[in-house]
């Protein structure tokens, strides 16, 4: 299967939060892996925003995995994984090295939680990292459509990252948005 062809079986979400409890278990997903920028939070903030974390907690409270891979610097992803041991304990932080779209980090938690390949969900926003990582993990894939971006706190990094986008919104295929049974006219 091709990675575009890949894609068109992913889904799309608008942020984290938009994915409900219910679609995980309509879908039989039992474990989700975070990119950190643009879905936990903007660009190298070192807290999560405060809905999204809360979120991921809830996830791990009804008993889905939670794990946060995301392609940092050494020292900005030892700040992160500082706080969250402190705040969210619960929550699998692992480290950037094998950097996405290495598979090695999402092939490890599925062998760690005992996943079929179609339970473990890699949550990204960007095709060519997180996308690809899942998609030679033979995982499934959620892409972020509209990431948090904060141009106050790192204005040329988000706009080198809007510009990647981008760039992959025009060479990849955007998976179909997620369809929740509060979407559908049923």
């Amino acid at each position: 299967m091709t990675f575009n062809s890949y894609l068109s079986l992913s889904k799309t979400i608008n942020k984290l939060t938009d994915l409900k409890i219910e679609d995980l278990h309509h879908f039989g997903w039992k474990g989700l892996v975070l990119d950190f920028d643009g879905v936990l939070a903007s660009l190298y903030k070192i807290e999560p925003d405060h809905p999204m974390i809360i979120w991921a907690n809830e996830m791990s409270e009804h008993g889905i995995y939670v794990a946060i891979h995301s392609n940092n610097s050494l020292q900005l992803s030892q700040k992160r994984q500082s706080w969250l041991r402190k705040s969210y304990p619960n929550i699998s932080w692992m480290p950037p090295k094998p950097y996405k779209p290495n598979p090695s980090t999402l092939l490890h938690l599925r062998q760690r939680w005992k996943l079929e390949p179609e339970e473990l969900v890699m949550i990204d926003d960007r095709f060519s990292t997180g996308g690809k990582a899942a998609y030679r993990a033979e995982c499934q894939f959620i892409y972020i459509k509209k990431p948090l971006i904060d141009n106050s706190f790192a204005p040329l990094g988000e706009l080198w990252f809007h510009l990647v986008r981008f760039l992959e919104r025009a060479q990849y295929q955007e998976p179909p948005v997620l369809c929740t049974r509060e979407d559908s006219n049923l």
